[in-house]
């Protein structure tokens, strides 16, 4: 069982949440890092064993900060050669080849693309 269970789904749904709190030990965290869709409003899950396990769920973007203070500690941390984020790019496509990023992303054939404005 693990101390903290992290959830990284590309949309977040409320059925993701009970299988998490069973991976979870007593007294761990399940955490998520991702959106729901702005309807997505239950969750399915075991709140006496969530209970009796005292584990805590926490839902955070931006590591629980302000996107004005994290984004330029990103591109500093880039700039400084630190946080190497062009190795995190799977795929680059020209302006007018933005359709072909979203059907490669629902393919599963890019994670991470990005648009060059060039």
């Amino acid at each position: 069982m693990a101390d903290v269970v992290i959830l990284t789904p590309g949309e977040l749904h409320g059925d993701l949440i009970l299988p998490a709190c069973r991976a979870a030990s007593k007294g761990g965290r399940i955490v998520t890092v991702a959106l729901a869709p702005h309807d997505q409003t239950e969750v399915t899950m075991d709140l006496f064993g969530f209970a009796m396990y005292n584990q805590t769920l926490l839902g955070t973007v931006f590591g629980s900060q302000s996107p004005r203070i994290q984004i330029p500690r990103i591109l500093d941390l880039y700039n400084k050669g630190i946080f190497h984020v062009d190795e995190l790019v799977t795929n680059e496509y020209p302006l007018d080849g933005v359709q072909q990023g979203y059907e490669d992303l629902a393919a599963g054939k890019n994670v991470r693309g990005v648009v060059r404005f060039d």
